[in-house]
């Protein structure tokens, strides 16, 4: 069984095929069971027949696909490829908190947040949790939402947990998940009260981190940002995870927590004339900022142990 959930969207006049996630997901590849990949692609009647029933469109539009995918690969062979701007940021973890802790974080960026978490300790007593109550998470999740509100206004961009049924939908992910493992909400508390939220997935062994609140109001000094990730670290160690994963955009934190940068590709299939002269304007557009990136990064750079902006 192979499973291309795939959406038609009309944008600048032309019309996109794509993967249906809204801007939602991280990463973004067809749906089968790995065991079957060498038998879809060697079926050579597949391209044919997909092809077929995809609807009529400028340009069939493939993007953060991670390059592992043989079967995407091969049913659309004739994709013009791309590395995106953006990246993945993965870490392998070892089985020793204290000791992977000591070779992968700088010794300065330990002290640093060592200094931090006392300044924490002396607002209150600091409790951290994974929190698997349906009642709680529930209320984690508006604070969660109220913490992130706060910081994109200032950073006056759009926060994806604006949209009512993008929360609805993780919200209830966090609740469903929590009794079989699937999904982790931590906490971390300060007197008592959340000041910092943290919610991901886990798959084989994987946690993947995709949202980050944290309460600026009070604490902005505090970087709890940072302590709360390196709680969920110690968390995921624990747990046996093998790969932390804090996904998709480019930021100093996730580099100093010992990241690697993983790239992400784009694959685009031109169908017609408005559909190469988008494509065209894409890989303009994406070249153009690839290069200016850097420069606005070195202009607007600030202390490393800041957590600056929140991607998730």
């Amino acid at each position: 069984m192979l499973v291309l959930p795939l959406t038609r969207r009309r944008r600048n006049g032309v019309t996109f095929v794509e993967f249906a996630d809204f801007g939602l997901c991280d990463y973004l590849r067809a749906v089968y069971d790995p065991v079957d990949a060498p038998r879809l692609a060697a079926d050579v009647t597949l391209m044919g027949r997909v092809a077929a029933l995809l609807p009529r469109c400028d340009v069939i539009s493939l993007t953060k696909l991670t390059g592992d995918d043989p079967v995407l690969e091969r049913l659309f062979s004739n994709a013009r490829s791309a590395r995106m701007r953006v990246s993945a940021y993965p870490v392998r973890i070892g089985t020793d908190w204290a000791e992977w802790r000591s070779a992968k974080l700088d010794y300065g960026f330990r002290h640093d947040l060592e200094i931090k978490r006392r300044r924490m300790a002396k607002r209150g007593t600091p409790a951290f949790a994974l929190v698997l109550d349906h009642s709680e998470i529930v209320r984690l999740f508006d604070a969660l939402r109220n913490f992130r509100a706060q910081r994109f206004k200032e950073r006056g961009a759009h926060d994806v947990l604006d949209n009512e049924a993008i929360f609805a939908f993780s919200r209830q992910v966090a609740v469903d998940g929590a009794g079989g493992g699937t999904a982790r909400t931590f906490c971390l508390y300060l007197a008592g009260v959340p000041v910092a939220v943290m919610f991901g997935l886990v798959h084989h062994r994987t946690f993947s981190l995709l949202l980050v609140g944290f309460d600026l109001t009070r604490y902005r000094r505090l970087s709890l940002g940072l302590l709360a990730i390196e709680d969920t670290l110690r968390a995921s160690i624990e747990a046996e995870d093998t790969i932390y994963d804090f996904t998709i955009g480019d930021y100093p934190y996730k580099l100093q927590f010992g990241a690697e940068s993983m790239p992400l590709h784009e694959r685009h299939i031109v169908r017609t004339l408005r559909g190469y002269l988008a494509v065209v304007g894409i890989n303009l557009v994406r070249e153009t900022k690839r290069i200016l990136k850097p420069l606005v990064r070195g202009r607007r750079r600030l202390p490393s142990v800041a957590l600056t902006a929140n991607d998730h």
